[in-house]
């Protein structure tokens, strides 16, 4: 029994080491990209692609962020209505993980050497996301998740395995059966990305059933901002948060986009995006308070947060769900952050 169990020790050792080595590896970044082709997360190859071709070009206008960002900035109408040379490309990607945007904006302007006129980062208003975009190991390598091990990333031993299993499957990918669905794979110039409209009644059932989720967050958020001692329970919650659900990683992220575009000297600005249970509650201060403590630096490098408040992001007829404007409501928001950039 002894001599199997070291026998099995050494076995285990061998093929640890093996995976742990498998990971370094790199393949091309055509191929990473390729991975989520005709998938809900196809916009990755397609940024990878419009990068790659130099379509984004020095003295572009860069919008960066979740699907958030990808449904509600139509970056075809800012060209249209902007009638100087500047272009714009919303590289928004579907879900919503820091962390990505933070290795897609690093792809551009360390790796590629891009220098947009201004980027603009996009935040979520109902708190910072959790866990880890799915896509994150094809965006990431071996030292970048290794390195999110000292910034908190408590899923990046699962990161890891994704990374293996994806260098694996460049030997494998030619025995799978990959189904497409056309509706994700777009030939089109432009990033943004809509949503068709839904009934306006069942909008207001979607209100009410998020409201009930949404209104303790943003009360709890606000107690904070005030400077109310958190008691036990709420400790424990953001606990949870921030060490089991990633929330703390997710905001180091954001810091690091921000310290990047900085070092580098590129123009930025923040993002507070709209969501209708935000606005029919009024709450739009509350997370403007909310992003300015937890990111204290955006005030401190004389930022500030860009923020809606049109009519229609009350109105449920201009939404497919708490946090996606439909194409209606894309437009509108569009104008309204035209107004307020240009």
């Amino acid at each position: 029994m002894r001599k199997f169990l070291i026998k099995l020790g050494i076995r285990l050792s061998i093929m640890a080491v093996i995976c742990g080595a498998y990971g370094w590896i790199k393949w091309s970044p055509d191929y990473y990209a390729s991975i989520p082709f005709g998938t809900s997360y196809g916009k990755l190859e397609w940024i990878h692609n419009k990068l790659k071709s130099n379509a984004v070009k020095d003295g572009s206008v860069i919008f960066l962020g979740s699907s958030i960002c990808m449904n509600s900035v139509n970056d075809s109408l800012l060209g249209e209505w902007d009638s100087t040379d500047l272009k714009y490309h919303n590289l928004g990607l579907p879900h919503t993980c820091y962390a990505i945007v933070h290795e897609v904006l690093e792809d551009i302007v360390e790796v590629r050497g891009i220098q947009p006129k201004k980027v603009y980062l996009c935040l979520k208003s109902d708190a910072i996301a959790i866990n880890i975009h799915k896509m994150y190991p094809l965006a990431a390598d071996a030292s970048d998740i290794l390195e999110s091990v000292g910034q908190g990333n408590v899923l990046a031993g699962q990161t890891y395995f994704k990374r293996i299993a994806w260098n694996n499957n460049f030997f494998t990918r030619s025995f799978k059966l990959k189904t497409l669905d056309s509706t994700y794979i777009s030939a089109s110039n432009y990033g943004f990305r809509y949503h068709l409209p839904i009934d306006s009644l069942e909008s207001e059932k979607n209100y009410k059933r998020q409201s009930v989720i949404s209104t303790p967050n943003f009360d709890a958020i606000e107690k904070v901002n005030n400077g109310e001692s958190p008691n036990w329970k709420l400790q424990l919650l953001l606990f949870h948060l921030d060490w089991l659900e990633n929330v703390h990683f997710q905001k180091e992220c954001v810091r690091n986009s921000i310290a990047l575009l900085e070092r580098l000297g590129i123009e930025y600005d923040i993002i507070l995006y709209p969501n209708l249970v935000l606005h029919r509650q009024q709450r739009v201060q509350v997370m403007l308070d909310y992003y300015y403590r937890t990111f204290p630096e955006i005030k401190a490098n004389g930022h500030e947060i860009i923020y809606f408040d049109g009519d229609y992001l009350g109105n449920a007829k201009y939404w497919v769900d708490m946090n996606h404007l439909n194409k209606d409501g894309a437009e509108l928001l569009t104008k309204e952050l035209f107004e307020k950039i240009k």
